[in-house]
């Protein structure tokens, strides 16, 4: 009979945690970005960058440059995002003449000299 009511207990505790963790989750969902007013910023100011090519950086005006600190989010488990870092870098090193860069990188793809 113990072993019955703890079975019961335990499985209603996982219920209930099952229950809270699905109400959260629809309750607090996080934005999705499909709103027209952050869609339509998105259509007007984003740009191409060609890795390894000359690239003019036409979207930062002189009041990006004037920054000290540029803050880059990026897609997770693509390698691209490291390419597109590194043009940014070069372009802020030769606006502003940064020479500290603080990087979030794979640790199972590091950033060697030679596969940059």
């Amino acid at each position: 009979m113990k072993k019955a009511i703890a079975f019961t207990s335990n499985f209603l505790a996982n219920q209930l945690h099952l229950l809270l963790i699905i109400t959260a989750s629809i309750v607090c969902q996080p934005a999705t970005g499909q709103d027209s007013s952050y869609t339509s910023y998105l259509q007007k100011n984003r740009d191409t960058i060609s890795i390894g090519g000359y690239h003019d950086f036409a979207l930062f005006d002189a009041a990006f440059y004037k920054n000290q600190v540029f803050l880059v989010s990026e897609s997770h488990g693509y390698y691209k995002p490291h390419e597109v870092d590194f043009e940014l870098f070069k372009q802020l090193n030769k606006k502003t003449g940064l020479r500290y860069y603080l990087a979030e990188i794979d640790f199972s793809r590091p950033i060697t000299s030679t596969n940059i």
